[in-house]
């Protein structure tokens, strides 16, 4: 039976001597939910950190297909950014990327915390969460006129909010 890893023209297993695996040149085919990759082994031992370094470290038995390639049970319509990542060191998506929940949800399965960590937008960068911090953000009102009718319409919603956010009157000019 075939091998997944390759060194030049001869097969090798991915056990190597005394379970060591040699990093030089080996390629690994893998299968990922049907789409088709080679990939250096060298790329996924990267980060020792990364779910695909414990799987191909070698202290595991890894038994390919008899096309060679070993299957990996996840959806591969984005594991090209997987493999990328670690190549690169860098997130490079495409500016109207709209699959950034399922990307995000194979760095968790293949716990790349670095790209994870691009994913997942800081607290700096997230936008203003309740209707006051949206207020407080508003480049509209450029007047005390414009912010003490804001006032006075955003006070019941203040008495709501009361034991939990600071009175309007710390945050606007009087």
């Amino acid at each position: 039976m075939p091998c997944c890893c390759r060194r030049g023209r001869r097969q090798t297993s991915l056990s190597g001597k005394n379970g060591i695996i040699s990093r030089f040149h080996v390629t690994v085919n893998l299968n990922v939910g049907g789409h088709r990759f080679t990939t250096g082994l060298q790329t996924l031992t990267k980060d020792p950190n990364w779910m695909l370094a414990a799987m191909f470290s070698g202290k595991f038995e890894l038994k390919p297909f008899e096309d060679g390639a070993l299957f990996i049970v996840r959806d591969g319509t984005y594991f090209r950014f997987i493999l990328n990542y670690p190549r690169t060191g860098k997130l490079a998506l495409p500016k109207d990327a709209t699959f950034v929940k399922e990307l995000l949800e194979e760095a968790e399965f293949y716990q790349i915390q670095r790209m994870i960590d691009e994913l997942v937008p800081s607290e700096s960068t997230l936008p203003p969460s309740t209707p006051i911090e949206i207020f407080l953000e508003s480049e509209i009102l450029t007047n005390e006129e414009h912010q003490r009718v804001m006032k006075v319409w955003l006070s019941p919603l203040q008495e709501k909010m009361a034991p939990s956010v600071p009175s309007f009157s710390t945050w606007l000019c009087s």
